[in-house]
C-alpha cells in the first residue's frame, strides 16, 4: 500500500513546522488585537469571547473548504458524540483554563508550563500505545527541546519564582494535561472520522461554549471591532483552521511522540515573530541558542533506532 505524504519524514517536518509557525504567529496577532480592542487588562471573559469568535471562524472556513472540495461527511451518532467530547476538551475547556490561568500568572511561567504539555503528550503516548514507546533518542530530544523552551523564556533579570496559585499556574497545568489527553483522543477519533471533519467540528462546537460563556458574561457585542482588528480576527481564524487541519492529519498518520516534539517550536516562533512585530520585543543570542536546541531535539526524536 502506498504511504500517505503525511507519513514522509520530510513532509512531516514541513507540515508540522508550518503548523507551529502559524500558531506562533498568533502571539503577536492576539496581543495586537487586544491592544486594538482595548481588552488587554479587561476581565478574562472578553478574551474568551474573542477566542470563541476566532474558533467559530476557523470551523466555518474548514466546512466551506470541505463543501467546495465535495468532501463526504460520513458521521455516525457515536462519532458525533466523540466529536462533542473532543470539542469540549480541546477547545472549550482547554481555552477556558488557559485564559483564566494566563491572567493570574506571568508570561514566563505560562510559556514554560504550557510547553510542558508536549512532554505529557509523549509520556501519555508511551503508556497508551504499545508501538509508541520512548527511546533514548526521544528522551534526549525532549531534554534538548525543553531546555530550549526554558532558555528562551529566561531573559536577563527574569524570574520564574513567586509561588504557586491554583487559578494561575494550576490552571495552566490543567491546560497542558487537557491538551495531551485531547491529542490522544483525537488520534483515536481520526481512525473513524476524517481529520478535516474532526477539526472543523471540534473548533466550531467548542467555540459555541466560549461565545456563550463570554457573551452572557460581558455581552455578545462588547468587542468593538474596526477594520484592522476584524482583519486580525479573520487572520487568527484562518491560521487556526490551517494549523489544526495539518496537525490532526499528521497525528492520524504518525506516532504522537514523533509529532508532539515539534510543538517545542511554538514558543520559539512566537518569540521571534513578537520581536519582529511588537514594540519593545528584541531578538537576543538566547533565542538563537534556543532554536538550535529545539532543532537538535527534533533531529534526535526523528532518528531511527539502531
Amino acid at each position: 500500500m502506498k504511504k500517505s505524504i503525511f507519513e514522509n519524514n520530510l513532509y512531516t517536518f514541513i507540515f508540522a513546522t508550518i503548523s507551529c509557525l502559524l500558531w506562533g504567529s498568533a502571539f503577536p496577532a492576539i496581543k495586537t488585537s487586544y491592544s486594538l480592542l482595548g481588552i488587554g487588562s479587561a476581565p478574562y471573559q472578553y478574551k474568551i469571547l474573542f477566542a470563541g469568535y476566532r474558533f467559530m471562524i476557523s470551523g466555518i472556513l474548514i466546512f466551506i473548504f470541505m463543501i467546495i472540495n465535495r468532501e463526504k461527511i460520513n458521521l455516525t451518532k457515536t462519532g458525533f458524540k466523540h466529536l462533542i467530547l473532543l470539542s469540549f476538551l480541546q477547545t472549550s475547556l482547554h481555552y477556558t483554563f488557559f485564559y483564566i490561568g494566563l491572567s493570574n500568572t506571568t508570561g514566563i511561567k505560562s510559556a514554560i508550563i504550557t510547553a510542558f504539555g508536549t512532554f505529557l503528550s509523549i509520556l501519555f503516548a508511551h503508556f497508551y500505545y504499545a508501538n509508541d514507546k520512548m527511546s533514548r533518542n526521544t528522551v534526549s530530544g525532549l531534554l534538548f527541546g525543553f531546555a530550549g523552551v526554558i532558555l528562551i523564556n529566561l531573559g536577563s533579570g527574569s524570574s520564574i519564582g513567586g509561588g504557586f496559585k491554583f487559578t494561575g499556574e494550576g490552571f495552566l497545568l490543567i491546560t497542558a494535561t487537557l491538551s495531551a489527553i485531547a491529542g490522544i483522543y483525537a488520534k483515536e477519533i481520526s481512525r473513524h472520522v476524517s481529520p478535516l471533519l474532526m477539526t472543523a467540528s471540534q473548533l466550531f462546537i467548542g467555540s459555541l461554549f466560549l461565545i456563550g460563556y463570554g457573551g452572557m458574561s460581558v455581552g455578545f457585542n462588547s468587542l468593538n471591532f474596526n477594520t484592522t482588528s476584524f482583519s486580525l480576527l479573520i487572520y487568527l481564524g484562518t491560521i487556526s483552521a490551517v494549523a489544526f487541519s495539518l496537525w490532526f492529519t499528521l497525528i492520524k498518520y504518525n506516532p504522537i511522540s514523533k509529532i508532539s516534539i515539534f510543538k517545542f517550536q511554538i514558543p520559539v516562533w512566537g518569540t521571534i515573530l513578537s520581536a519582529m512585530f511588537l514594540p519593545g520585543e528584541n531578538l537576543t543570542y538566547k533565542i538563537v541558542i534556543s532554536l538550535i536546541l529545539v532543532s537538535t531535539g527534533i533531529i534526535f526524536v526523528n532518528r531511527k533506532k539502531n
